[in-house]
């Protein structure tokens, strides 16, 4: 059995494991962070450039290394280095942390001699990658953070504040708006158990759901088919595809080798499976271009830039312009969204909490009238 059969079955194994039901939950899943990586092959990059060794890089850069998991890799590494064993193959041990394409270009690294190239490549499309995903955290974060907000303070307002002027006002007659808010509120009281019960057992269904590759790939079906944000989703994975697959073309791996790796970076499973059709479309013999028009992946508009890429040979030229133009759309949208949200999220809170106010106190003034 070949080296490279072997690397292959010890991949697929990994990959399996990476895939148990505790990985899905991050209380079981602390993976490097993608900056502490960043980092390790910077300093991984700028040693090997300075003609150091792998194992005296290494020794050098667990020195300046604070993560405890990713120092306990590098010792491993050094040692394994030291007895013989290539560097790619003690990286794939931790394969979960570094992913697939980082071990296939640092492999192509060792094999050409010039790992310090391949270092600099995947540093910079680590880079690029970070800003990107950072930006979409941030946006995703405040949609879900402001969601979420913005149901317990209306859940909050409903049971807390609007309960006690249910008794107040339980003796005298009262506007219809005001006795409808405070049907509500009673009815947020009464259903308060069963309200946050059916949101966890939601949670935990969908949790439970990615654990299985058929609901997995329906859940990243129906993200992407979201509108405005399966299309950000969408681009954001194209541009990881596309930042990985020219680090390994570059690098020297071929260019079926390079779409299928680059496709492992691509964790929706509905998209994956669209690229990983690109490629065997290619490898079946069928032009760049046609591939991707018959995997129906990306718009008419991008067809056009790989049709010219491929006719002129700049094929890892294609792809950076591919990715630079849907970075800078993502960033766009992201800005114009956010822009455009925050002051309806805003308005949609003022309305709730003046109405639920004013058809409180509303029934105070007749009462006050009444009275004096």
């Amino acid at each position: 059995m070949s080296s490279e059969v072997q690397n292959n079955i010890k991949t697929n194994n990994l990959k399996k494991k990476n895939y148990s039901f505790f990985s899905h939950f991050t209380l079981f899943n602390k993976n490097v962070k993608n900056e502490e990586l960043l980092l390790f092959t910077k300093n991984f990059a700028s040693l090997t450039k300075d003609n150091m060794s792998i194992v005296g890089s290494l020794e050098t850069v667990l020195t300046k290394t604070n993560n405890r998991k990713l120092k306990k890799i590098i010792t491993e590494s050094i040692d394994e280095v030291k007895t013989g064993i290539p560097l790619h193959v003690c990286f794939r041990k931790h394969i979960d942390f570094f992913g697939l394409t980082y071990c296939d270009l640092i492999e192509k690294g060792e094999e050409s001699g010039r790992i310090d190239k391949v270092l600099e490549r995947l540093s910079n499309t680590l880079e690029q990658s970070i800003e990107l995903e950072d930006e979409l955290d941030t946006f995703f974060s405040y949609i879900s953070k402001a969601t979420t907000y913005s149901f317990f303070e209306i859940l909050f307002l409903m049971t807390c504040f609007v309960t006690p002027f249910t008794f107040m006002y339980s003796k005298y007659k009262i506007p219809y708006f005001t006795q409808l808010i405070l049907n509500i509120g009673l009815w947020f009281q009464n259903n308060i158990f069963y309200i946050l019960g059916i949101i966890s057992i939601i949670i935990v269904i969908y949790y439970l759901a990615k654990c299985f590759k058929l609901t997995r790939y329906l859940i990243d079906y129906l993200k992407i088919k979201l509108p405005i944000f399966g299309v950000l989703l969408k681009k954001y994975w194209f541009v990881r595809y596309a930042r990985n697959f020219v680090s390994a073309f570059n690098s020297g791996i071929n260019l079926i080798s390079s779409m299928k790796i680059s496709s492992e970076v691509v964790s929706n499973l509905f998209l994956k499976n669209k690229l990983d059709k690109v490629a065997s479309y290619i490898e079946e013999g069928l032009p760049i271009t046609k591939a991707f028009c018959k995997a129906n992946f990306l718009p008419q508009k991008t067809m056009y830039t790989i049709e010219n890429g491929e006719e002129s040979g700049h094929i890892d030229g294609m792809f950076t312009e591919i990715a630079n133009n849907y970075e800078k759309e993502t960033f766009d949208s992201i800005k114009q969204i956010t822009t455009f949200v925050k002051p309806i999220i805003f308005f949609i809170m003022s309305i709730i909490c003046g109405s639920v106010v004013i058809a409180l106190f509303l029934p105070l003034f007749s009462i006050i009238k009444d009275n004096f």
